[in-house]
């Protein structure tokens, strides 16, 4: 059993990871149906942010922008800075990670998300886990942020799409060189 490349969006197939351009959201469609579980590893920058070092990012399935989703986090962050927060029936994507933005040169996050059972069976609901972590800055200002994030999409349909954005409505995207790759095991 190993993890197999679905997709990556590199004319240069040399590139396991796919480089996106500023600006750019990631998005996969027609996923196929032969594996048991997903998994998405992303190491990015967004493109634009607000005040702080970090800044939302979204996940939709299947394009599904209604209040469908639920997710859960906890963080911890730079000195002793510790949280969480839960949302139910949440609107416009599932909440994935606050990850590094352009207030916080130097800094990338990477982040692995795994979806379970993605498309077999009769699951009542599609469940996910997030694990991120961005680091970087300056010497003098450095920072670092780790998230556990999990979620649920409730829907029975098959996950044949993915979209991840940045969040809040913001359409911005990631920054030069963000990458992300989508990955498929079977475990029978």
């Amino acid at each position: 059993m190993a993890w197999t490349l679905i997709q990556h969006d590199e004319a240069d197939s040399s590139h396991e990871f796919s480089r996106l351009s500023t600006g750019d959201y990631w998005e996969v469609q027609n996923i196929p149906d032969t594996y048991d579980h997903l998994k998405v590893v992303g190491f990015v920058q967004l493109a634009t942010g607000t005040s702080s070092a970090t800044n939302l990012v979204e996940l939709l399935f299947n394009n599904d922008t209604g209040s469908n989703y639920s997710d859960q986090y906890m963080y911890y962050s730079s000195g002793t800075s510790v949280g969480g927060s839960y949302d139910a029936n949440r609107a416009g994507g599932s909440r994935l990670a606050y990850l590094a933005d352009d207030q916080n040169t130097g800094a990338f996050s990477s982040f692995t998300l795994t979806i379970l059972n993605y498309c077999h069976g009769s699951a009542m609901h599609r469940r996910w886990l997030c694990r991120s972590a961005t680091a970087g800055g300056s010497t003098s200002n450095y920072y670092h942020h780790n998230m556990m994030t999990t979620g649920t999409w409730h829907s029975t349909a098959e996950i044949d799409r993915i979209k991840i954005t940045e969040g809040w409505g913001n359409d911005s995207g990631f920054r030069q060189y963000s990458t992300m790759s989508l990955y498929g095991i079977s475990v029978s």
